[in-house]
């Protein structure tokens, strides 16, 4: 078996291809360290990226001992990374552990590579930078996020992998928060990201109006659904957001990695992780804010929705939103001879409750099943608290 050297990086010529790898250089190195070397080789090996990826530059500042990794997918956001970085700055050193972040920068035409690199130079953080070319079939972001947690999964594989957006800025005890909740025995952890006020501001009122409705009926529902299955069938639905995620490396890698659908690679982790039996849990808020750009990098993506609600009349809101007869029929069966459907059984007798599932719900649709909600709320708390 030869190997060929190729910079700092030896392959091993009999393998099967790889990967289009031109190259491998220092950097600001001295030398690459054969574990990152060897993760991001096995990376690029794996059926989703032989032979449609090149990986252009590999900048390396890794460190032995981490227990977390972040990992940030990165498409021309050299206007919006400094915020981005200067975020995690503050996160890692409020982590009180030791961690490291993997970028994976991809097809950009800008400074985005340079500037991480400047800030691993000033920081002093541990971690990695990879620079790649997809060829177009894989040019998205999800490809872009699989990889950076791939190689990060090899980096820490007892650890816990996080994951943020470039056009997003975490909260400074953001690292903190998600790895306690890892450790206190969930193996996804999701959060409810909101857009970033400055930004959101500068879009049509609407925007804004719709996105908080949306919100409260996503709280309202599973206010209803926790009453009405008491507690015993978890959660109905997660808000799952690559801008702000965190999952166990061992969970990651038994999963089989981040699915890869054209967009929504967010959703579909979450959804395979709960069909799989692991513990998932969303919270609320915890501080994250993310672009409320609609000029966004991914194809049906956070910023092409704001841009179809900020031109529509009555948008579609998100397709996890359902009516409340839906929800109260979904509840029913799980939960059939439960005194907590009291006020929900006086309504249904009464016709109150739409009865079409329509789906997605459109914005109109949902101020009205927001209001049917909060009207069962108050009049099923006297039986729930009993």
């Amino acid at each position: 078996m030869s190997l060929q050297t190729r910079g700092e990086a030896r392959f091993d010529d009999n393998a099967m291809p790889v990967a289009r790898v031109s190259r491998i250089p220092r950097l600001d190195a001295p030398k690459l360290n054969k574990p990152t070397e060897w993760a991001v080789r096995d990376a690029l090996r794996q059926p989703a990226f032989a032979g449609q990826a090149e990986l252009i530059n590999l900048l390396d500042r890794s460190a032995p001992d981490a227990r977390f990794a972040i990992t940030v997918p990165v498409y021309n956001e050299a206007e919006l990374l400094p915020r981005c970085l200067n975020a995690l700055d503050t996160a890692i050193m409020h982590a009180g552990t030791k961690g490291l972040v993997v970028f994976a920068v991809h097809d950009s035409d800008d400074d985005s590579f340079r500037l991480i690199r400047e800030w691993f130079g000033k920081s002093g953080h541990a971690g990695c930078a990879l620079e790649l070319k997809f060829d177009e079939e894989i040019r998205d972001a999800p490809h872009a996020r699989r990889i950076a947690m791939d190689v990060a999964a090899h980096m820490v594989p007892a650890g816990v992998l996080l994951t943020t957006d470039a056009d997003t800025h975490v909260a400074p005890g953001w690292c903190r928060n998600m790895l306690e909740l890892a450790g206190a025995g969930h193996d996804l952890v999701c959060e409810d990201v909101r857009l970033d006020d400055r930004e959101l501001a500068d879009l049509p009122e609407k925007v804004r109006d719709v996105g908080e409705a949306e919100r409260a009926y996503f709280n309202a529902i599973e206010e209803l659904w926790t009453q009405w299955t008491e507690g015993v069938f978890g959660t109905f639905a997660h808000r799952a957001s690559g801008a702000s995620m965190a999952i166990r490396s061992k969970a990651y890698t038994a999963l089989g990695g981040l699915p890869l659908p054209s967009s929504g690679e967010d959703s579909a982790l979450c959804e395979l992780a709960l069909q799989s039996g692991y513990e998932v849990i969303t919270i609320r808020d915890g501080g994250t804010r993310t672009s409320a750009r609609t000029a966004g990098r991914a194809d049906g993506g956070c910023g092409a929705t704001l841009a179809l609600r900020a031109a529509t009349d009555d948008p579609v809101c998100d397709g996890r939103l359902i009516p409340v007869a839906s929800l109260y029929r979904r509840a029913r069966l799980l939960n059939p001879n439960s005194a907590v459907f009291e006020g929900a059984d006086e309504l249904a007798k009464a016709n109150v409750f739409a009865s079409d599932d329509a789906a997605p719900l459109r914005y109109s649709r949902v101020l009205q099943e927001l209001a049917i909600a909060r009207g069962l709320l108050r009049q099923t708390e006297p039986v729930h608290a009993r």
